[in-house]
């Protein structure tokens, strides 16, 4: 939690400047003002009384930024935070930053003039964005999804790392030599990439079997699945780690002439109707987010009634669900 201290140090100006800046004082030179303002800014630093004045408000809303709402992962979530909020007589603002942390930025200044009394937040970049001026409101935040450490901040996480590696010895076992894993150009992207080449790492002692981890955007895991399944040692196993690129794999997979599962396992994160309904039934990596959702939800009001709440906030595993997209390895040319 920044303090006019500490915006003084970043600015390297004495705390009576800040003051007069905050205070709107003319005579504070234009250069120094640009500076103070900016060390407020990077630093989320809110002066006490406006904090106080926020405190004493009650707006009975609770925020919610997501990183992607077209990615259908995030609707069962919300739906379930939405249950909970409603039951406490509370509306929820939704905001999405489209994974831009500078829409984010401007998410979390809208969602704080309008006084909401708890957020719920999947953050957008490389960082967890600052949340100083919630902090010093004494505002509940929540960090979903998370792997890297938020002081200060609670987090709701999942453990991705184990559902990869049971996706892995899963393919393996059927006899898999050629895997590839798709995922997001976004932070969570990263980790799950990571996660997948670490499992990996662990179960595949040899240059034998290949897998391989992309974090690109969906067009380009399309066209990069194109050219793979194109080569002679093409590949065989397909995992994409976000709902939001299955389509685009899967088109492409049908438009290479190859069917799930004969010529292509695949598998997919998340519980969808389309995993569900399509033909066939796709094997998926799936949690419980409906009630992550009210999880999340509760947790807040119980800060808000002023509870001790860090109990609820244990790591969610995540499941293999197998359906009928995966199979027996098939025989390449190249192999033969």
């Amino acid at each position: 939690m920044s303090t006019i201290e500490d915006v003084a140090r970043r600015a390297q100006v004495s705390k009576d400047t800040v003051s007069r800046v905050i205070n709107n004082d003319p005579t504070v030179r234009p250069i120094t003002r640009k500076a103070v303002l900016e060390a407020i800014a990077e630093l989320d630093y809110v002066p006490n009384a406006a904090a106080r004045s926020l405190r004493s408000s009650r707006t009975r809303t609770i925020g919610l930024i997501v990183s992607f709402l077209a990615d259908a992962v995030f609707h069962p979530i919300i739906a379930g935070i939405e249950a909970v909020v409603r039951d406490h007589g509370y509306s929820l603002l939704i905001c999405d930053s489209n994974g831009n942390p500078e829409t984010e930025r401007a998410n979390l200044k809208t969602l704080f003039e309008r006084h909401v009394e708890g957020l719920i937040i999947y953050p957008a970049g490389d960082a967890c964005p600052p949340m100083g001026r919630f902090q010093q409101a004494n505002i509940p935040v929540l960090v979903m999804d998370w792997s890297e450490p938020t002081p200060g901040l609670p987090q709701l996480p999942l453990n991705h790392r184990a559902a990869i590696k049971r996706a892995i010895e899963y393919l393996l076992g059927l006899g898999h030599r050629h895997i590839v894993f798709f995922a997001p150009e976004s932070r969570f992207g990263k980790w799950r990439a990571e996660d997948f080449r670490q499992a990996a790492g662990e179960l595949i002692c040899s240059n034998d079997p290949t897998v391989a981890a992309w974090t690109v955007g969906p067009r380009e895991a399309a066209e990069t699945l194109r050219l793979m399944l194109d080569c002679p040692d093409r590949p065989t196993a397909v995992i994409s780690s976000s709902l939001f690129m299955t389509p685009s794999l899967l088109r492409v997979i049908q438009a290479s002439h190859l069917e799930i599962p004969g010529d292509v396992s695949f598998i997919t994160y998340g519980d969808s109707d389309l995993a569900a309904v399509y033909r066939p039934p796709l094997t998926v990596m799936v949690t419980d987010r409906l009630g992550r959702g009210k999880v999340a939800a509760e947790y807040i009001f119980a800060r808000l009634a002023g509870e001790e709440a860090d109990n609820m906030l244990h790591e969610w595993d995540v499941d293999l669900l197998i359906r009928e997209s995966c199979a027996t390895a098939p025989v390449l040319q190249a192999q033969v």
